[in-house]
This record gives C-alpha cells, structure tokens and sequence, in this order.
C-alpha cells in the first residue's frame, strides 16, 4: 500500500485492476451499528454459550482457515465473535435456498448460522444431519459446549476447507445435499498458504472442487461473500472524519498488502477531525470495510481481502471448476436484492462517519458489500427435465 500526501489538485495516478488484483470486508464494530454499549470483555465460551439473545444483524462471520490468522486476544477475540453474530439475520437470506437432508457449513465461526439451521431441523424441515467446520479451536470447542448444554445436533469439527473429504469419510457420509459458503471464501484466499495472487486462487478453486467432489446429485452449493465493485477504477473522494478513523486509514494503508492500493490525502484538518482521500472505488471500499471493525480486530482484518472477485467473475470462476470436472450444474436464480447488496447496518451508519464522492463532486452511495450464488447439482432426471424445457444444461461454462 502507499500513502501519497499531496495538494487537491493534484492527480490521481490510475490503477488498473484486474480479475487477479482483487477487495475487503464487511464487519462493523457496534460503534457502527448504532449500538448503545461496546461489547462485553466476556469469554469466548461465555459469549457463544449466550449466543441466542443476539438480535442485531449488520456484521458477519467468517470461517478461520489457516493457522496464520493472526492470534487475537482472548478479551479481543470474544468481542470479534461477538461483531461476527450480529449477522444471524442476514446470513438466515440464504435458509430458503438450502436442501437436506445433510447440511455442511464451512466456518461456521461463533455458530449463529448453526443455530438458523438447528431451527429448521426442528421446525420439520427436510433437515436430519448438520456438520460445522472451523480451524478455530477455541470457537469448535465453545460450540462443542453449546451442543451439548442446548441438546443440539450439529456436528462440530476442527477443520478447513481443504478438509471437506476427510470430515465428511470420518463420518461415514458419502455426499452432503448442501454446502454453505458464508463470509469464507476470502478467508481461504486470504490465509491460503502461497504468497502469490495465483496460488491463492488455487486454494479457493481446491475449496470449490471439494465442495462439488461431495456434494450429491439434487444439492446445492451457496456461496454469500464480500464482493469487488463492478466499477472498480471509478475514481473517487472519500470524507473521514474522527480521529481513530483517521489514524486506522493511515495505519491501513501502511501495512494493507494484499493488493496494490493508492490513496492521495488531500486536505486535512486536524481541529475538525476531518480528512479527504482520492482513490478509487475498489480501493475505498477494501479500506473502509477494514477499518469499520475498529482497532480490536484491525490487526486480523488488515490481512484480509473481502471481495476477492465481482459477482460475475465468481460466477464464471465456478462454473469453470465445474467444466473441468464435467459436473452438470445450474445457477439457481435469486432475487436482486440477494444476488448484490449493501447490508442495511452499512447505510443506516456508516453515514455518520463517511462520505464518498464521485469526481464530478456527486455524492455516491455505498459499493455492495455482499453477494450470493447459488448453484445446483443436476441429476439424471433433472438434465432431461431441463432440455425438455429447452433450457441450456450447463457442464461448467458449456452448454449441452
């Protein structure tokens, strides 16, 4: 990242961002949420034992892939899992697309998405069996402990995504009817193991391939993740105002380095705590979205890319795992509010903290925040339904 400190008038200089550059993040700290109170220095056990009476629904939760995440605290951690809940809501948008009888959520984090699926297993859904996957050790062993002081059913594991086929043959399971994506995929590409854009890549593609090697014929793949803006390059002002803002900008663009990112600070003023910044929208959005999770999880976050890829770029990215392993699958169409969206906590706000600029000094609204896909694995009977209607039965990107 670079920090360019220059006068107005002076000019961007343009970066180009392509499918392998790629963008950040989603979760906001209560300060954000309009919220009354921080949250409680509790446990890590003691906040997931709780997790029921959660009713705010403007961050989200995201798996621990790797054993680089860096290590919080234990009072930082607790409240990190606490942001992580205030989704449940959102995160319960995608229940309508889900198929059982067998269900796997990978990283399911503090369990908020868990605990949506337990209540549809027992309000008569077609739901029989749940398995849960998070390499966070401290946050499986909590929930371990909720199972069994709640009389749950879900099946908690310490895994990554990379462990898909090893979970699911420990338990006897030949395939899953669902595999759930929530706030993970960037997480993969975040912590993969590789310290190129091309390796990383590989390690989100490999979590893709395992979710479809075990996913049965009739299931369903959901993915719901942060997402690149479409107009990426558009150039824009951003106004910060509030000094931890401000230092948390300065700060970020020091150490952020998961793609090159230019900010040039054009006007400061210290007695109104107020700064501007010229970048562009990608650029913005990766920034902003980091530093809303306040200073606790900052030092987690900063190494962190939210939207990896635009909504259209996923979805090609998927349908090419599929036509390389000669997979039948569908794209399952969703509503447009679902498929690209700002979460209501962003607008309600962010506002009071931040205003974006386009160059021609309009005032623009937020960049998405969250996409979902969701696609279908097709059976026999499926495929020949399908080219009864005369749809397209798509083998990956190719049409059969």
């Amino acid at each position: 990242s670079m920090l360019a400190y220059a006068s107005a008038t002076t000019a961007l200089v343009a970066v180009c961002i392509s499918f392998t550059g790629l963008a950040t993040l989603e979760f906001f700290a209560p300060r954000i949420l309009g919220l009354q109170d921080e949250p409680k220095q509790i446990s890590l056990r003691e906040f997931i034992s709780g997790i029921f009476i959660s009713k705010s629904k403007d961050t989200s939760e995201s798996a621990v892939t790797r054993d680089s995440v860096p290590d919080l605290s234990e009072d930082n951690k607790s409240i990190y899992y606490q942001r992580m809940n205030m989704a449940a809501d959102d995160k319960a948008r995608i229940l309508p697309y889900i198929r059982g009888p067998t269900i796997l959520d990978v990283g399911s984090g503090s369990g908020s998405l868990l605990l949506k699926l337990e209540e549809m297993k027992r309000n008569g859904s077609d739901i029989s069996r749940i398995i849960s996957i998070d390499k966070d050790r401290d946050a499986v062993a909590a929930l371990k402990e909720l199972k069994i002081s709640k009389g749950y059913s879900f099946e908690p594991a310490v895994a990554d995504a990379s462990d898909i086929t090893k979970v699911l043959k420990e338990r006897d399971i030949a395939a899953v009817d669902t595999v759930i994506f929530s706030s993970v995929l960037h997480e993969v590409y975040s912590y993969a193991d590789a310290g190129n854009v091309q390796g990383r890549m590989r390690a989100v593609r490999a979590a893709i391939k395992q979710a479809f090697n075990n996913l049965a014929p009739g299931g369903r793949l959901i993915i719901r993740d942060g997402v690149a803006p479409e107009d990426a390059p558009q150039v824009q002002s951003v106004l910060l105002k509030g000094k931890e803002d401000i230092d948390l900008f300065k700060k970020y663009a020091r150490e952020f380095s998961l793609k090159p990112s230019n900010f040039k600070l054009l006007k400061e003023d210290p007695q109104s705590e107020e700064v501007l910044i010229e970048t562009n929208r990608r650029d913005a959005m990766e920034m902003l979205y980091t530093i809303n999770w306040g200073k606790e999880s900052f030092p987690r976050e900063v190494r962190e890319l939210y939207g990896i890829m635009t909504r259209e770029e996923y979805k090609q990215f998927v349908l090419s795992i599929a036509e390389g392993m000669d997979l039948p699958i569908k794209e399952v169409e969703v509503p447009s509010d679902l498929a690209l969206y700002t979460q209501d906590g962003y607008h309600s706000n962010i506002g009071k903290r931040v205003t974006l600029f386009a160059a021609d000094g309009a005032q623009m609204d937020l960049p998405a925040s969250n996409m979902v896909l969701v696609f279908e694995r097709l059976d026999s009977n499926a495929i020949a339904q399908e080219r009864r209607k005369g749809f397209r039965v798509l083998s990956g990107g190719k049409s059969k």
